[in-house]
């Protein structure tokens, strides 16, 4: 019995490696994190729309959701937060990527400001490249937030590693997102 459980354990990890070395799989952990709870979920949606879910998941919990996908080749585990990065410091540095989405109508900043910057405080994201969905209603009589004001109110200069501004449009009734692949692109090409 121990046998037979060691040989599927040997196994599994062969051909993983033989998967990796010559076909060059990946496995991709991301954050995803935003103040909006409407829009992160609108916006995990349309990422995962992007793959092929895998069987057995969502995994919901109390304060997050893992969902798994395939996307290309490579197995990609999106890890939806609700509440701060910090209350799974514990996990955090196995992230590759975290996204973090804001809402360019928003007059208020301060809630998605708080969450970005106390959560690129933590030292397993200090090293984690990040993408920051920019969602833009598409109606033209709505004030947005242009990127080069993403980049001065959130600080985007002061960090070293690898990020990317997204901006991705929608309609406030059905929120139909455009702009959502070209991130997902983006990660794949970094990671």
């Amino acid at each position: 019995m121990i046998a037979e459980a060691t040989t599927t354990i040997v196994l599994s990890v062969s051909i993983y490696c033989l998967m990796k070395v010559f076909f060059q799989y990946k496995i991709v952990s991301v954050l995803v994190a935003g103040a909006d709870e409407k829009l992160r979920r609108a916006v995990t949606d349309r990422m995962l729309a992007q793959g092929k879910k895998l069987e057995g998941w969502p995994e919901i919990m109390t304060d997050s959701i893992r969902h798994k996908v395939d996307i290309g080749r490579d197995e990609y585990t999106f890890f939806e937060i609700r509440g701060h990065p910090a209350n799974h410091y514990h996990i955090l540095e196995y992230f590759k990527v975290a996204i973090f989405i804001i809402d360019c109508a928003a007059e208020d900043q301060n809630d998605s400001l708080e969450l970005f910057k106390s959560a690129m405080k933590l030292a397993p994201l200090k090293a984690t490249k990040f993408l920051i969905y920019a969602l833009r209603p598409d109606a033209e009589t709505v004030k947005n937030i242009s990127d080069d004001e993403i980049k001065e109110i959130y600080g985007l200069q002061q960090f070293h590693q690898e990020w990317r501004i997204q901006p991705v449009t929608y309609q406030w009734h059905s929120l139909h997102l455009s702009g959502v692949e070209n991130g997902v692109n983006w990660i794949k090409s970094i990671v």
